[in-house]
């Protein structure tokens, strides 16, 4: 089992994105069956109190892609309603 954080960026205010995504490599021991979780974790960033986070996750979706044999996978996020913007931490586990 492996696990790391990232952080994954939908963009400024001004400049928001309503999806974002986060590229994991290095993960040398993963395979092509392996299970992946993803989900925003209670972390402040300079964008998002940790208050923030709990209350995102009711509005951002996180979505991880098929793992790529000894190499890694993707985590994806989609804003569902366009309002949250900036930085958020987030926590991925694979096994």
């Amino acid at each position: 089992m492996a696990v790391g954080t990232a952080i994954i960026d939908f963009g400024s205010a001004a400049s928001m994105s309503r999806d974002a995504s986060v590229v994991v490599t290095g993960q040398t021991a993963i395979l092509a069956g392996s299970k992946i979780e993803a989900w925003l974790m209670g972390s402040s960033t300079a964008d998002h109190s940790a208050d923030e986070h709990i209350m995102a996750t009711t509005m951002i979706d996180i979505i991880t892609s098929v793992a790529t044999p000894g190499d890694g996978f993707t985590i994806y996020g989609l804003v569902r309603d366009g309002t949250m913007h900036g930085q958020f931490t987030i926590q991925w586990v694979w096994s």
